[in-house]
């Protein structure tokens, strides 16, 4: 068990240090970012934000979209369309499930901004593919968000 999650937080960040700062570029522009960075969170705040992004955000919905739906559109699809992507064997399920989170989070806030999470959805989705479980998913997922909310914040854009 104990191998298992220090194999998830490694792939979590590997996955944040290829990521992140080819995000963080690309959102400064495309947002049109002019203000200075200030990080928005004491280290408390931080921590809360953490821990909700990470126990009421990213744990459920990888639990869900993942664990759940992907693993049974695997079964579902079998071997149709599968490709091999950085040592997983990938399938149609990926691309399903991730068009189905977008949906989802469109649902709950409309907007059409909304439907770009079906990108990070993808790597939760090669993730879950690689190793097989969602923690590393879960970590990755949560992270994300946190990102999110600290260019955000931190740029004084919300």
């Amino acid at each position: 068990m104990a191998k298992s999650v220090v194999v998830s937080m490694g792939w979590a960040l590997l996955a944040a240090l290829v990521v992140f700062v080819p995000f963080a570029l690309g959102w400064r522009r495309v947002w049109h970012v002019t203000s200075v960075f200030r990080f928005p969170f004491t280290p408390a705040a931080f921590a809360n934000e953490a821990f909700g992004q990470l126990v009421i955000i990213a744990l459920p919905e990888e639990a869900f979209y993942r664990g759940y739906l992907q693993s049974r559109l695997d079964l579902a699809f079998g071997p149709k369309l599968r490709a091999r992507v950085l040592g997983a064997d990938v399938g149609l399920s990926i691309v399903v499930t991730s068009l189905l989170f977008a949906l989802g989070h469109v649902a709950t806030i409309p907007s059409p901004a909304r439907l770009a999470v079906f990108f990070p959805s993808l790597l939760f989705g090669l993730l879950r593919a690689r190793t097989r479980g969602v923690g590393a998913g879960i970590v990755f997922h949560a992270m994300c968000n946190l990102l999110s909310e600290i260019l955000g914040k931190g740029y004084g854009l919300y």
